[in-house]
């Protein structure tokens, strides 16, 4: 009998490259790793056989520092992990480049081609990591630059960045039709209140926006078409997305424990937590893990939906959780644990990625504010020098061929996790 197969296990590092409220935050620099290029050495000894790594557009003046590039891609080679190389990570670019302006997506494939041409050894492209999560963090939510809270910005963000994936990977293509391509994006599932139905309806459509938008699917029966199309002079782009679309090769799921989110129009059931905001809008957005009558089948149920709905191969592009060792390791255990069962059904799911691989800095504000929280990933680097932590010994143990048996059970599998009222008999 064949041997079924696996999944491979994959790494990324945390290359967060972009403007908040005028200030560059870049998680390259703050994590340390940009100064480690010994990093890379302890990514072999992961067992990991291709990383997500960033060469940033404009992370080093008006372009790249190719120097920098340049030897941390050769070192890769020389540990024979191959890249995955992201372009942009929340960012738009060079200073002074507008995502909005109609010759940006022609700008970024040209980058992208340069970046091609410099580094042929580069067989898989990431243009833009998580487009969906960038436009509404900057669009609607105001978190980001530009700053905006605005439905129009938003669906200009969005498009705008499809147009540049699209550009991108048919130039690339054209340059070497060897080369693949990957996007990924949140898998957020989006429950609530039957009061809330179509603010619902609404998020869990536009999760799959990125997609849709790459894949040709938004036309006049798309049910975000008519709210995308009356922003002015966004019609035509959406038709030529619509008409000409360039399919990715593979796409990327990324899910996190606080992803799915519940909506609940009864405010006065979570006193000690309502916003101003949250009064605003009418209801409270909270993490669906910590709402009673709930399970927590992200990972599974992300796969499934995203190959049913596209039929492309998958892979977890970022499976993280900050918090204590043992619910990292069985986070990471439940991760390969239905990629496996994915593949074992057919799915074809290439990787699993450790996110984070030597930490991030700030996202517990989102890095809205100076400094911030920093969280280990694979390897804890608060001393300045990277130590392999439990979730680190998890994944290398993964790649070596041992699956992960997770440590205890994670808190979103025990009774404690509730923090909110059930939503379940009342859920949309």
């Amino acid at each position: 009998m064949a041997e079924l197969a696996t999944p491979a296990v994959w790494a990324g590092v945390e290359p967060a490259f972009l403007t908040v409220g005028g200030r560059r935050r870049d998680q390259l620099a703050e994590t340390g790793h940009a100064g480690r290029l010994s990093d890379l050495d302890l990514l072999a000894e992961l067992g990991v056989s291709a990383v997500r790594y960033p060469v940033l557009w404009g992370r080093g003046g008006q372009e790249t520092d190719w120097e920098w590039a340049e030897a941390r891609l050769g070192r890769l080679a020389e540990l024979g992990i191959e890249p995955i190389v992201g372009l942009l990570h929340h960012g738009w670019g060079p200073v002074g480049v507008d995502p909005l302006d109609r010759h940006y997506p022609a700008r970024f494939a040209a980058y992208a081609v340069e970046v091609a041409r410099r580094f042929p050894q580069i067989r898989t492209f990431l243009p833009i990591n998580e487009p969906l999560t960038t436009a509404r963090f900057a669009g609607l939510y105001g978190w980001w630059d530009p700053q905006a809270r605005d439905n129009a910005v938003f669906a200009r963000l969005i498009v705008a960045q499809c147009l540049a994936i699209r550009a991108a990977t048919r130039a690339l293509r054209r340059w070497d039709p060897s080369v693949r391509t990957m996007v990924n994006e949140d898998s957020a599932q989006t429950c609530g209140t039957p009061e809330l139905e179509s603010v619902v309806s609404l998020y869990n459509d536009r999760r799959w926006l990125t997609y849709d938008l790459l894949t040709g699917r938004v036309d006049r029966h798309h049910p975000l078409w008519d709210t995308l199309a009356a922003v002015p002079g966004i019609a035509d782009q959406l038709a030529t997305l619509r008409d000409d679309p360039e399919w990715p090769d593979v796409l990327g799921v990324d899910h996190y424990v606080t992803s799915d989110r519940f909506l609940d129009h009864r405010l006065d059931l979570y006193p000690s937590i309502v916003t101003s905001t949250d009064i605003q809008h009418g209801f409270i957005d909270v993490e669906l893990a910590r709402v009673g009558g709930f399970e927590v089948d992200g990972f599974w149920r992300s796969l499934r939906e995203t190959w049913d709905r596209y039929h492309l191969p998958l892979a977890l592009t970022e499976v993280h959780l900050g918090g204590e060792d043992v619910d990292e390791v069985a986070w990471w255990a439940e991760a390969w644990h239905d990629a496996v069962t994915a593949t074992h059904e057919g799915i074809p799911v290439e990787g699993v990625t450790t996110w984070a691989t030597f930490g991030s800095c700030g996202w517990d504000t989102l890095m809205c504010a100076d400094g911030g929280r920093y969280l280990p990933g694979a390897f804890d680097v608060a001393s300045g020098r990277p130590v392999l932590t439990p979730m680190g010994k998890a994944v290398r143990d993964t790649a070596a061929g041992y699956p992960p048996a997770p440590m205890a059970t994670g808190w979103w599998r025990q009774p404690h996790r509730i923090l909110f009222p059930s939503g379940s008999e009342a859920a949309a």
